[in-house]
């Protein structure tokens, strides 16, 4: 019952924190989390059944030992001799056990990374003819792997093998000197058979103890893991209190943001400002690496600002509850991810209660209704792990039919078409322009071409915003010459 209460509370809060932490603090490989979350099973499992177990027969060590000493008297001595030798060895062993456990722990962290590159990378390592060198990369890591947990399985038995060793000795031991008692006339057959089966029984607990040992530093492995997880930033932390502030104004304040990522001394943003009125629509470019993205994903509470702040309808985002902000700001990631599951099922991937109409409407206005008629399961087609069936325009149409399927005030778009054709493009473009009619939007992109949504333009470099103006004047100024920012 313990074990399966830890596995339902306690995994149940690991994967809460871990879907509500900041994304600017999650550590930089997924397998790497996987592996983490994992562990939590040998975790649970020290503290289940077997353990518990363990910890109850401790006891009876002492009453078994007062039973030998009352029958036997000096039978008990093996005994006594026997326990702390057990003990004391069982810690001993803990020393080097500690430092394999470590090792064995950071080479399947590796496995677990490098297997999660290799699946979601396949098609890459094919076409890149790295076949060979994945696979040199992977039985190089299995193979410290397997020699790791070989030398903490040997280790293991060692404490555990000891422990029998001990206890047979002990029974010898009694054997031995209860023959002498007897011959002497002070203890019985039948009480030297009491007292062997007796300290048989007292030793038990330190065979399972053996054990428990063994397993306390994997077990205290997989804590540490787990705590530097739940110890990640939290976009809901305990301790603050969110206010629903009902209807607010679409108006959107980027005012002088700095930010980096932890861990790095770059600043990604420097010193950004941006005010977007109710209904404006505002393109952002510049070159790869410039912070556009960034700054859009900040806008929708991803990521915090290390400087600055960001506000929604002049209030700060930090106060206001990430699920409230997203219902009013809708975000299109240039990177769309689908999961596994049908086509309805993507679209009202956050909305589940959305009624058929609703998606219609979203799916019509983001083009996913030109691939869906032809098909003939229709909205419950399946898209395949990470939307692997479709094309990647098509699952950039079904990731902009998300956004939209809220209807949120504010839409931020990082690279809506980039993976469209050009006459896919236009089609998405006349479509949306009816509906961003009183929307406040910002498209991040590098095609011009979808600058037609636009009537102002904002030109970043180097985490700065160098040029903010209408559309036409800062086009022709990027033509001419006048303002010189590579593209």
């Amino acid at each position: 019952m313990a074990g399966r209460n830890a596995d339902v509370l306690i995994g149940s809060r690991i994967m809460q924190h871990l879907m509500s932490a900041r994304l600017d603090h999650m550590p930089e490989s997924a397998g790497a989390v996987a592996n983490n979350i994992r562990e939590f099973e040998s975790l649970r499992e020290f503290f289940s059944s077997s353990s518990l177990v363990a910890l109850i027969d401790l006891p009876f060590l002492l009453l078994f030992i007062w039973v030998v000493y009352y029958i036997g008297g000096p039978l008990v001595w093996p005994i006594v001799i026997a326990v702390p030798i057990v003990i004391l060895v069982g810690l001993f062993m803990q020393m080097p056990f500690q430092h394999i456990i470590e090792t064995h722990y950071k080479e399947s962290t590796q496995k677990n990374a490098l297997l999660f590159e290799i699946v979601q990378g396949l098609e890459t390592i094919k076409t890149s003819m790295a076949e060979g060198r994945m696979q040199a990369r992977w039985e190089n890591v299995v193979g410290m792997s397997a020699l790791s947990n070989s030398r903490a399985k040997v280790l293991a038995n060692i404490s555990i093998t000891f422990s029998v060793f001990i206890t047979q000795m002990v029974s010898v031991a009694i054997i031995i000197i209860g023959v002498y008692q007897i011959a002497e006339g002070q203890l019985s057959m039948g009480g030297l058979i009491a007292c062997n089966i007796l300290s048989s029984r007292a030793m038990a607990p330190l065979s399972a103890v053996a054990g428990l040992l063994s397993r306390l530093q994997q077990s205290r492995m997989a804590l540490n893991a787990l705590n530097l997880l739940m110890d990640l930033p939290s976009e809901r932390p305990d301790d603050k209190d969110t206010f629903h502030y009902g209807e607010i104004e679409p108006t959107l304040d980027v005012d002088e943001v700095s930010f980096s990522y932890p861990g790095t001394d770059k600043a990604v943003l420097n010193e950004v400002r941006l005010h977007l009125k109710p209904g404006e629509k505002v393109g952002i470019i510049g070159r790869t690496g410039a912070g556009k993205s960034t700054l859009g994903k900040l806008c929708v509470g991803l990521y915090q600002p290390v400087k600055g702040s960001v506000k929604v309808g002049n209030i700060d985002l930090r106060q206001m509850d990430v699920a409230n902000l997203r219902r009013k700001v809708g975000y299109v990631s240039q990177d769309p991810l689908l999961f596994y599951g049908t086509l309805r099922d993507n679209i009202a991937f956050g909305l589940p209660e959305a009624d058929d109409l609703s998606i219609k409407n979203a799916a019509e206005i983001a083009g996913v209704d030109e691939f869906v008629r032809d098909h003939p399961a229709g909205y419950a087609m399946k898209v395949g792990e990470r939307g692997s069936s479709l094309s990647g325009g098509q699952r950039q149409a079904v990731s902009i039919a998300r956004a939209l399927l809220p209807d949120p005030e504010i839409l931020i778009m990082d690279e809506p078409s980039s993976n469209m054709d050009n006459q896919s493009e236009q089609q998405l473009k006349m479509r949306l322009a009816p509906y961003l009619k009183e929307k406040t939007a910002i498209f991040i992109t590098h095609r011009h071409s979808m600058l037609d949504l636009v009537d102002r333009l904002v030109v970043m470099d180097k985490g700065r915003i160098v040029v903010d103006g209408p559309k036409q004047a800062v086009l022709e100024g990027l033509k001419s010459g006048k303002i010189k920012v590579a593209m």
